[in-house]
């Protein structure tokens, strides 16, 4: 039963064998190996054991260890999102029902009331374009935090200009929609 596969893969260590005598350097090395004594062929094997050992040691289980350590890393990291996530869940509830105004409501409500040119809602109230003139950068960014925070309204397109006449104001053509 076993004697088959036996055979054959006897046939490929003498196959293998043959090829690498046929190779010099290969030849070479053997016949330095078959010249020495019985101590120092010993002590040859148990070197080239150790070395060995060392490459496969850095070539195949080093690599293997440091990847299902990274791999356990990126579990705990998903693990410690998903506590947060489910530690969080009813203040996500509370940020899904987020005022339902209007956004032409909103927009004459906020610090961006005074440089409004124009506010053009659509018939739902859920987008809008907003066109603000010399508006200051800061105002502008931490109104439209605010707004989203606080009315789930996000800027789907934005044109931002520099104003020509005052430093750290903008020009701004935004199109705001409801989450």
């Amino acid at each position: 039963m076993f004697a088959a596969p036996l055979q054959k893969i006897e046939q490929f260590f003498i196959s293998l064998n043959d090829q690498l005598l046929s190779n010099p350097v290969a030849r070479q090395l053997w016949s330095f190996y078959e010249s020495r004594s019985l101590q120092e062929r010993s002590i040859i094997r148990a070197s080239l054991f150790i070395v060995f050992s060392v490459f496969i040691w850095f070539a195949i289980f080093s690599p293997i260890s440091s990847y299902a350590n990274a791999a356990h890393q990126q579990y705990l990291l998903a693990k410690a999102d998903l506590t947060w996530m489910q530690e969080n869940r009813e203040k996500a509830r509370q940020l899904g029902s987020l005022s339902q105004q209007p956004i032409a409501e909103i927009i004459p409500a906020s610090p961006l009331a005074p440089f409004v040119v124009e506010l053009k809602p659509d018939e739902s109230g859920e987008s809008a374009i907003l066109v603000l003139s010399a508006v200051p950068f800061n105002i502008l960014v931490e109104s439209l935090r605010a707004i989203a925070i606080n009315n789930g309204i996000q800027i789907s397109a934005a044109t931002l200009e520099r104003n020509p006449v005052k430093s750290g104001y903008v020009e701004a053509t935004l199109t705001l929609e409801r989450n």
